[in-house]
């Protein structure tokens, strides 16, 4: 080995330059995975907005969504009707959307070619309740309810007639085994959703009733000598009676002196509904042999209350029979066209008064 040759060098030893190592963060990588997974969310999200809602909706169907149904069975469903187009894409909608488990039963009014989101927005909220306005007036009796109920709510009259007279309904005023509900159906302006039973509906009247006299002093009518439901029977008198709610407390008040002195009461409207009950139709105006009619309701046979309400009172008419004015009279009459009774503590006096209105 000669100088110029200098010293021998390993090759092998010498250090590489160093290697760049990557600088990704954990940020970076969370960024990179979620856009690898919005890509084909977003492709399928453009999908399904194209494949339902490129159209326009078009005309109305009902589909009934049974309880219980599945999110697959509900998807074939609305697929047959025409709603969506693809029952998948509702299944796979619902299941990322975590409605699968939210989807209400009931009947349902949808259109053709609906978007998926608007379906399931719809099942999650639930069908839509529709109600029938029906109207029950102060004074009418069973019958001409269940009349009412058949012509405005399509409930069939025999029907409510029957549930009214099953004995399956019932209230606390009602005597034990009582199964006439007149008195107890409460009148008012009901909505009635669709779909509502016969019995529902009485019992929805019944509770009704139970609702608006709460409040009542039912005590004050031991303090008058009668029962709860023998006040009733004398509140169902005064709502067929009176015209204006300023008479209802006197009429009340006649009412309770002609019991106590053991008097008919002679109340017309009792002998209307004895026509009813045996001929099914009000007489009106009576005649004097309609007067002697053979039945328990004729108060001018019996010395008494009738054994049960002649018709359905409203709260005026009751708080009148539980709280009657003071008053010694014992005859009460019609005296002009407004409504307006006249009040008579002898029959002299109650003829000058039944005189001057001819």
């Amino acid at each position: 080995m000669t100088v110029e040759d200098g010293p021998a060098v390993d090759e092998e030893l010498t250090p590489a330059p160093p290697k760049r190592r990557s600088r990704i963060t954990p940020l970076g990588k969370l960024v990179i995975f979620l856009l690898v997974l919005l890509v084909p969310l977003g492709a399928f999200g453009g999908y399904v907005v194209k494949s339902s809602s490129g159209s326009k909706a078009g005309h109305e169907v009902a589909v009934v969504i049974e309880p219980g149904a599945s999110a697959s069975t509900i998807a074939d469903r609305l697929q047959k009707a025409g709603v969506i187009k693809a029952a998948w894409l509702f299944r796979l909608y619902a299941r990322i959307h975590g409605s699968a488990k939210d989807l209400k039963p009931g009947e349902y009014i949808f259109r053709t070619n609906m978007s998926y989101g608007n379906v399931v927005a719809i099942l999650e909220k639930g069908p839509k309740i529709e109600f029938t306005r029906v109207t029950f007036p102060e004074g009418k009796t069973v019958h001409e309810i269940a009349q009412v109920l058949q012509q405005d709510a399509g409930i069939p009259a025999a029907d409510f007639l029957s549930e009214c007279a099953s004995g399956r309904h019932t209230t606390s005023i009602l005597p034990k085994g009582t199964k006439n509900l007149e008195g107890v159906l409460f009148p008012k302006t009901y909505d009635l959703k669709k779909g509502i039973t016969a019995g529902e509906t009485v019992d929805l009247l019944i509770h009704q009733f139970e609702v608006e006299t709460a409040s009542l002093d039912w005590s004050n009518a031991a303090k008058l000598g009668v029962t709860p439901y023998q006040a009733l029977i004398i509140a169902s008198m005064i709502e067929r009676e009176a015209k204006l709610d300023k008479d209802r407390p006197k009429i009340a008040r006649v009412i309770y002196n002609r019991l106590a002195k053991h008097m008919r009461l002679e109340i017309d409207a009792t002998v209307e509904y004895a026509i009813f009950l045996k001929t099914g139709s009000y007489k009106n105006p009576l005649l004097t042999d309609d007067l002697s009619i053979d039945s328990p309701f004729n108060t001018y046979r019996i010395p008494a209350l009738p054994p049960a309400p002649i018709a359905n009172p409203g709260l005026a008419s009751i708080r009148a029979a539980l709280n009657p004015a003071s008053g010694p009279w014992i005859y009460y009459v019609l005296i002009n066209d407004k409504g307006e009774h006249g009040f008579a503590t002898t029959y002299a006096e109650f003829q000058r008064l039944k005189n001057s209105r001819r």
